[in-house]
């Protein structure tokens, strides 16, 4: 049966909730978990071109993980629902902090700041259930307001995140799980206009409190286009593990396989052939592998006129 496609969709529950096209990516929850094992405080980061669905996959791991949420029929008859072990012990059972860099692209480097200000305010807001109850004192109450409010310094804003890790443990007695996407989209943006070191080196301090000797961390995800930025922040983190484009883990969780395109193609009755379509979509060698973009696959499936991202 033929789903309605969302091209543009970048996130996986609105393309749930709205019965769309998804080719299944949710065991990518289940190589996660194995890949960090018991360990606490290790930090994933995941690099891949552009249009490779990582907001797509980072938006299902905070479905997946978020205490705040109810996501059971979200992941019903999807791959990871019939590992009911992992479901029951981490579905929706987990603190979680999820902040995106995405769209940061300022000419200037107080704009930056200001952006970082305005998504952590966010994030702030979406937990102010726990600024509303009674675990945390009057001086933490005050700290958290500020920081909602927009109100922190900019040196009090590189340890917001781990003090919110410390909120939400004191709230939910667990520690929690951040997911940064698009992490690298501002130092890019940096580089450009001349600030980046300026801007690095108040990145690894802002990234050095959430994922560097914080107790209240479970374990943290990235997400970006580059690796290298990650490797000279390298001593922003501890135990942290970079999974670049020649890695065999995680290959098949970003972008699509070649038999997921051609069972695509057979759903939407397409007439070019598999090989014409690999001979002009964005395909990249990933863990040995051809994997597709999934955007221009979705735009040709879906008869839009397509461009390569690059």
């Amino acid at each position: 049966m033929q789903k309605q496609i969302y091209a543009n969709s970048i996130y996986f529950h609105e393309i749930i909730d709205d019965g769309g096209f998804y080719v299944d990516k949710t065991l990518f929850v289940k190589e996660l978990l194995e890949n960090i094992s018991d360990t606490s405080g290790i930090t994933t980061l995941i690099s891949r071109p552009k249009g490779f669905g990582k907001t797509m996959n980072m938006s299902m791991l905070r479905s997946f993980f978020d205490i705040n949420r109810n996501s059971m029929d979200l992941f019903k008859g999807l791959a990871i629902s019939e590992y009911k072990d992992i479901c029951e012990e981490h579905m929706n059972k987990h603190p979680l902090i999820y902040l995106t860099f995405q769209n940061m692209e300022f000419d200037e480097y107080p704009k930056a700041i200001t952006r970082i200000k305005i998504q952590v305010s966010g994030v702030f807001r979406q937990n102010l259930r726990v600024y509303e109850s009674d675990v945390l004192s009057e001086e933490q109450k005050d700290k958290f307001y500020s920081y909602y409010q927009r109100n922190s310094t900019d040196e009090e804003l590189q340890v917001s995140l781990q003090f919110l890790a410390e909120c939400l443990y004191a709230y939910h007695k667990k520690p929690a799980i951040i997911l940064l996407d698009a992490y690298d989209c501002p130092l890019e943006s940096a580089e450009t206009f001349g600030y980046y070191q300026d801007y690095a080196k108040y990145l690894d301090g802002f990234f050095a409190s959430i994922f560097k000797g914080n107790e209240y961390l479970k374990f943290g995800v990235l997400a970006g286009v580059h690796d290298t930025f990650a490797k000279e922040l390298v001593n922003s983190f501890d135990n942290l593990r970079v999974f670049g484009t020649s890695e065999n883990s995680f290959a098949t969780y970003f972008g699509f396989t070649e038999d997921e395109v051609k069972a695509a193609c057979e759903t939407y009755q397409k007439d070019e052939t598999f090989d014409e379509n690999n001979n002009w979509y964005d395909v990249h060698n990933i863990g040995g592998q051809n994997i597709f973009n999934p955007s221009n696959i979705a735009m040709y499936l879906d008869g839009q006129i397509y461009e390569i991202v690059e």
